[in-house]
């Protein structure tokens, strides 16, 4: 039972054996990335995995996480996003997952059925005993409360452009380009970039990781020159050579 204080040795253990080994691998890997000139490359990146905000999981929010919300409008969708907030506020300051006190799916039938009494509550299919004897007046009263308020707006979700048969065997092209640009570096192409990302390129999005940081200067202007026309491919001898 991960919730009892204090752990037993046995648990910590367990825990500490997670991360045991890596004291003794960071200088190791940060030696190979010196001796690479490639520490530089990961600095941006672990300085934004320390920033609190990553982790930060606003009760406001909650709702955005649930992926049925989309379907929700009106007052199911004012009601989903003031119960999602009290669950996710109580879950942070008992420190447990939200979904042990509520699932998603019963936080959408709350929505749905827009129950006004406690009795109503415990009728609905699912929604433990339990719940509804230590909570029930509370969601209710959370429901009285969202029914006269408005929901917040959806975010608007644009739609992906179509990908043309055009685009799709330029992206064939730059992903080649990619592909022999992380051989001799010895790096994962993966790392670099995705063909996704790169369609998003050809499509003219320019707010993209692989034109920030070390892959813009590795690959990202390449791969614009390429796409302005400055690049001339060849085979030679079975190697794709690539030109100026």
């Amino acid at each position: 039972d991960w919730l009892r204080r204090p752990l037993s040795e046995e648990q910590i253990t367990y825990v500490a054996d997670d991360v045991i080994y890596l004291a003794k691998l960071y200088p190791l890997l940060a030696n190979q990335l010196k001796e690479k000139n490639r520490l530089d490359w990961l600095t941006p990146a672990f300085t934004d995995l320390c920033k609190p905000s990553l982790y930060a999981n606003p009760p406001e929010l909650a709702w955005k996480r649930i992926r049925a919300a989309k379907r929700l409008k009106g007052a199911s969708l004012s009601i989903l996003q003031k119960t999602a907030e009290w669950r996710e506020t109580l879950a942070q300051q008992k420190n447990i997952p939200r979904g042990w006190l509520i699932k998603d799916d019963l936080l959408i039938e709350l929505a749905k059925l827009k129950p006004t009494t406690v009795d109503s509550l415990s009728n609905i299919r699912g929604i433990p005993d339990k719940f509804t004897e230590k909570f029930g007046l509370a969601i209710i009263d959370i429901i009285a409360a969202a029914l006269e308020n408005k929901p917040a707006p959806k975010d608007i979700q644009k739609k992906p452009n179509k990908v043309s048969e055009k685009e799709e065997a330029l992206a064939d092209l730059l992903m080649a380009q990619v592909r022999l640009k992380a051989a001799d570096a010895n790096v994962n192409p993966s790392s670099i970039t995705s063909r996704k990302e790169l369609l998003q390129l050809i499509q003219g999005q320019r707010d993209l990781e692989l034109l920030s940081d070390w892959r813009n200067e590795m690959i990202g202007q390449d791969l614009m020159a390429t796409l302005n026309g400055l690049h001339t491919f060849q085979v030679v001898s079975g190697e794709l050579n690539i030109s100026t």
